[in-house]
């Protein structure tokens, strides 16, 4: 995946535990492990997204992998900027 500098980053949380190693598999992308507050097994899989094509095949691999999705976002890119919020106007 040829990844720019200015591509969406995105974050992917699944059911599930992932070994780290599996970053190359994921394009490059981190993967983290962790519990959620009923210690519940998740991995976080985070980092830039050049386009929606290459979003799909990463979650093409998650469902591969028959992990339940629990969330994906768009953390930048799309006029979001890092650590930002966004809001949708009203047509009112």
């Amino acid at each position: 995946m040829n990844v720019a500098v200015d591509s969406p980053q995105y974050r992917i949380a699944v059911r599930g535990w992932l070994e780290t190693d599996w970053s190359e598999w994921f394009e490059g992308m981190m993967v983290q492990t962790g519990h959620d507050d009923g210690g519940g097994l998740i991995t976080v899989i985070s980092g830039p997204v050049p386009d929606q094509a290459a979003l799909q095949g990463i979650l093409t691999k998650v469902w591969n992998l028959n992990l339940p999705v629990l969330s994906v976002t768009c953390l930048a890119g799309y006029g979001i900027r890092a650590g930002g919020q966004w809001s949708v106007a009203s047509g009112q």
